[in-house]
């Protein structure tokens, strides 16, 4: 059985030890890289660069343009961008202007940010064609295979940690079959077990029950991936789980 912590609120970055594994990794290296899966606007990634030097920045999403990537965001420090680099710019005022950020390595090579961020919009996590990046330091995928079929994203995840760098961290959060809030049968139908269908936009989601989860971390953890710290279950003001919360560090290389 595993073993589990739960939290409320959180922000992934401020947990100790993957801010020291992060730190560790892109203090080993003189440059580092994110696969940021499902990025939308990349405020995930962009953190990771500004706060912790992470430089490539590659990201996938299935939204189209970027014009359609800003209106699904919905965060008002973007109102006037109109490119990526001017989300970024965005994100470096927000954080310099936070009395405790004391150090913003990000600021340090905005000038190139454009050569150092790539999106591939319109494309699924599921048919992307993974030759078409190099290797990469940090996999990123936060509450997206839950789009994914079950067997497909453990083939999927399979594939991305062969895509790691030694040493490199595969963060990971999947939603959890209590999440009401896509097993409302106001708005949804269940087909399968733990696989629903909005009513209205007729899409599908796959959430993960303890079973599954258990399941998925003990592969995971077979193809050399060493947990950082027990899995995290998110937890909502109802006490119920909405998603649970994996971290771990390549440790043997797949041949």
């Amino acid at each position: 059985m595993l073993r589990y912590q739960y939290l409320k609120f959180y922000s992934i970055f401020q947990i100790p030890e993957l801010r020291e594994e992060i730190g560790k990794l892109t203090n080993s290296k003189n440059e580092t890289t994110v696969f940021d899966i499902g990025c939308g606007i990349p405020t995930f990634s962009f953190e990771l660069r500004n706060l912790f030097g992470v430089k490539k920045i590659v990201g996938i999403d299935r939204i189209k343009t970027f014009i359609e990537l800003l209106g699904f965001n919905k965060n008002p420090l973007f109102y006037n961008a109109e490119t990526i680099h001017d989300c970024y710019r965005c994100h470096v005022r927000l954080l310099m202007n936070q009395s405790e950020i004391t150090s913003l390595k990000g600021a340090e090579f905005i000038d190139s940010f454009e050569n150092d961020v790539k999106l591939f919009l319109g494309e699924s996590i599921e048919d992307f064609n993974l030759k078409r990046i190099d290797n990469i330091d940090i996999v990123l995928a936060l509450n997206i295979f839950h789009f994914v079929k079950f067997d497909s994203a453990r083939r999927r995840i399979k594939d991305l940690i062969c895509k790691l760098e030694e040493s490199g961290l595969l963060i990971i959060e999947v939603n959890h079959l209590d999440n009401s809030s896509f097993t409302n049968p106001v708005y949804t139908t269940k087909l399968d077990e733990g696989v629903y269908e909005h009513n209205k936009i007729k899409q599908r989601v796959y959430l993960y029950d303890d079973n599954r989860i258990e399941n998925l971390i003990n592969e995971i953890e077979a193809l050399g991936i060493k947990r950082l710290f027990d899995p995290i279950k998110i937890i909502n003001e109802s006490e119920n789980v909405n998603s649970v919360f994996f971290c771990g560090k390549k440790s043997v290389v797949l041949v």
